[in-house]
């Protein structure tokens, strides 16, 4: 016996069942009291099959060999007595007779009403869920079975969601036709981005704006054809300034349009990372969550992915068919834009890394949803120390920092929560300038200067008073104890290096630059003279890190210190000269690790 199609018993209010059809050698003993079976008409009786027939009840007249459909209502030995259900309606015409055709905009909870359209994602666990669209919206087809690409007029009784539900009753296929091109158009017209003004006006922003706007197109696309989004953030305050931006303006475009993230989780999830690297860890880790994921979803890397040591990882990732967006500020690898599906960089524009993450993504969530929070931006951009932040000191990049280190939290939101509260910002400031505070006195036994002819160099033993996953991290004591260092040389060239486990992580001010020295060069001739010894490494001119296997440290530090000197005995004799503000951010602090806080 099989189910041949789904029929309309009575009023709205009553469900449909399965329409049975005998087999051609079944018997007498398969048939089951209260259900509807097809046949055709003969005499006043209905012939299921050679073997099998009964009286017909409440019929009109019929031709013999009508098809009919009738519900078995008596049995009483070999007599079978069947009340007349319908004769000679299709499907389409029986769904027709039960459900009024709406569309996805107007489905309301309770309605019983059935929807054509597209079928772009089925997430199948216990009962499968269809995610459709009709050129007007997108409601979800609870049922047995659904293929995605399929396209279908489903029917049933209407339940509250996000989008709404069809507990579908009944669920044919349909022609393509029109359906097509009015979907294609709701998705063109949806996924538009919407204008915006740069953050920072300069060329570079602007010069980046259509690469935003594209980005913004593809990723509005991509989730109203209901693909989900694994979504990468560095955990510091530009990463995570970065995710709130993004994920917030995901959220209230999708809401926007009746979708929720909430109720669909497999949409949008996040994972925070405790390096801007790539890490073959990570990579291992996003494959085995994406095959729990209904369709393969696209990567989005923010303040994350772009240097050279995730290159093999994010092109493993690309190669394996998953989109992937990076929005990055951290220099790139040379193929890294030919690799993705959209890079938005200030390096293709002539940028530096004072174009943080945290400012593309402004612009970003504006281009996606409109109403970005201007202060995140700022936060992300006094969080790297670039040129472009405003001269206020701001709380929230040193919580943000603290924050990441204790509660390594997988979702922005959880930032977001803290930053919109001033007394917690208060609280957690507080906390953190008290433990940088004990870290700085902790320090000093382990601080050494060296005068190299007129410059400075520092050398720290990081891991004697610096625990790994508590706060502050090696990088923000470094941080500080080079700013004392620096501004205490009167504008000597000063470069500190400080050491720790596995990892070697450089700082160095604007006269330290101007005189040669530049930490990502010098990090790359390392790999080069160090090849099985460095195992990873990279950053700014000013600020980075490498990492380096543990028997091999001390010949490779031996090395650094050697080069760093000869670059620092270039340096002019100090000078009185004061640079303007900006300048000084400009080269001093790029003073944001790439690396270090992976170590």
């Amino acid at each position: 016996m099989r189910q041949n199609y789904k029929l309309f018993a009575g009023s709205a209010a009553i469900p449909m069942e399965p329409i049975l059809e005998l087999g051609e050698f079944s018997s007498v003993e398969e048939l089951a009291l209260g259900k509807p079976y097809k046949g055709t008409a003969a005499k006043g009786r209905i012939r299921l099959n050679k073997l099998v027939s009964g009286t017909l009840k409440g019929a009109p007249a019929l031709e013999d060999g009508k098809p009919v459909v009738a519900k078995l209502v008596k049995r009483s030995g070999s007599e079978l007595v069947f009340s007349f259900v319908s004769a000679g309606e299709t499907e389409a015409q029986l769904i027709d007779k039960a459900f009024q055709q709406k569309t996805a905009i107007e489905l309301r909870e309770g309605d019983f009403a059935s929807v054509i359209g597209r079928v772009f994602c089925v997430e199948k666990a216990g009962i499968s869920r269809g995610f459709l669209l009709d050129g007007t919206g997108a409601a979800i087809v609870e049922t047995q079975e659904l293929e995605e690409g399929a396209f279908v007029e489903a029917g049933g009784e209407v339940k509250a969601g996000s989008p709404p539900i069809i507990a579908a009753q009944s669920v044919r296929p349909t022609e393509v036709g029109e359906t097509d091109a009015k979907v294609s158009e709701y998705l063109e017209r949806n996924s538009k981005p919407l204008s915006f003004n740069p953050l920072v006006g300069d060329a570079v922003m602007k010069a980046l704006s259509p690469k935003i706007a594209e980005c913004a197109r593809f990723l509005k696309r991509r989730l109203l054809e209901f693909q989900p989004v694994m979504l990468r953030y560095h955990g510091d305050a530009d990463g995570v300034c970065s995710a709130i931006l993004v994920v917030s303006a995901l959220k209230k475009f999708l809401s926007s349009r009746g979708i929720s993230t909430e109720e669909n989780r497999f949409l949008l999830t996040t994972t925070q990372t405790d390096s801007a690297i790539y890490s073959q860890r990570d990579l291992a880790m996003d494959v085995e969550k994406a095959a729990l994921l209904p369709k393969k979803p696209v990567m989005v890397f923010l303040d994350h992915s772009a240097n050279q040591e995730s290159f093999e990882q994010v092109k493993t990732l690309r190669e394996s068919g998953h989109e992937v967006v990076i929005v990055d500020h951290h220099p790139p690898s040379p193929g890294i834009a030919g690799a993705v599906t959209h890079f938005v960089s200030p390096f293709l524009a002539g940028g530096s890394a004072h174009h943080t993450a945290g400012l593309l993504c402004f612009d970003l969530a504006n281009a996606i949803a409109g109403g970005a929070d201007e202060r995140l931006a700022q936060v992300s951009m006094q969080g790297d120390k670039s040129i472009f932040a405003k001269p206020e000191p701001l709380k929230e990049p040193r919580v943000i920092d603290y924050l990441a280190a204790y509660n390594d939290p997988e979702s922005p939101e959880f930032y977001a929560a803290v930053l919109s509260d001033p007394k917690k910002v208060d609280y957690y400031f507080e906390e953190a300038n008290n433990r940088v505070k004990r870290a700085l006195a902790a320090s000093k036994p382990f601080v050494k200067q060296k005068n190299v002819g007129a410059a400075l160099l520092v050398t720290v033993k990081l891991d004697k008073f610096c625990k790994k996953g508590e706060y502050p991290p090696k990088g923000s004591v470094l941080n500080e104890i080079h700013r004392e260092a620096s501004e205490a040389s009167g504008g000597a060239a000063t470069v500190s290096i400080g050491t720790g486990g596995d990892s070697i992580t450089f700082r160095a001010n604007h006269a330290a630059f101007e005189a040669g020295f530049k930490a990502s060069q010098l990090i790359l001739l390392l790999k080069q003279e160090f090849p099985y010894a460095v195992v990873s490494g990279g950053g700014h001119d000013v600020a980075a890190s490498m990492r380096v296997r543990e028997e091999f440290l001390q010949s490779v530090l031996d090395r650094t210190l050697q080069l760093t000197e000869e670059a620092l005995a270039k340096a002019p004799p100090k000078t009185e000269e004061k640079h303007a503000e900006s300048e000084i951010k400009a080269e001093e602090a790029q003073a944001k690790m790439d690396v270090e806080d992976a170590v």
